[in-house]
């Protein structure tokens, strides 16, 4: 939809962030409804120095042009469907709004 070089500037509505122990492809989120585009990173084996994510784990950054929370209602299935599977355990998925300057009180509790 969106191409990735593209997506840090993109006026996104929000995001959808997941952390996942395991790999697989996320290519099938860019056809729900909402999602603009996906950017994945995967941590290697590293020192203990360098980094404290241990290797495998998967940070997904979903950049929604929807609602956030209609998009987690969206992603919902896809996501069951790729735990279920096997091979990917969830750690953290959530829906976030952006920080609009000077509106304080949008989307805090």
């Amino acid at each position: 939809k969106v191409g990735a070089d593209v997506l840090p500037w993109w006026p996104v509505r929000g995001v959808y962030l997941t952390l996942e122990n395991g790999t697989a492809p996320a290519h099938n989120f860019l056809d729900i409804d909402g999602v603009a585009g996906l950017w994945t990173a995967t941590s290697l084996p590293v020192g203990a120095r360098l980094a404290s994510a241990p290797a495998g784990q998967t940070i997904s950054y979903y950049f929604l042009d929807d609602d956030p929370v209609r998009v987690a209602e969206r992603l919902r299935p896809a996501l069951d469907k790729r735990w279920s599977a096997g091979g990917v355990d969830p750690l953290f998925a959530a829906p976030f709004y952006p920080v609009i300057p000077h509106e304080w009180d949008s989307h805090v509790p």
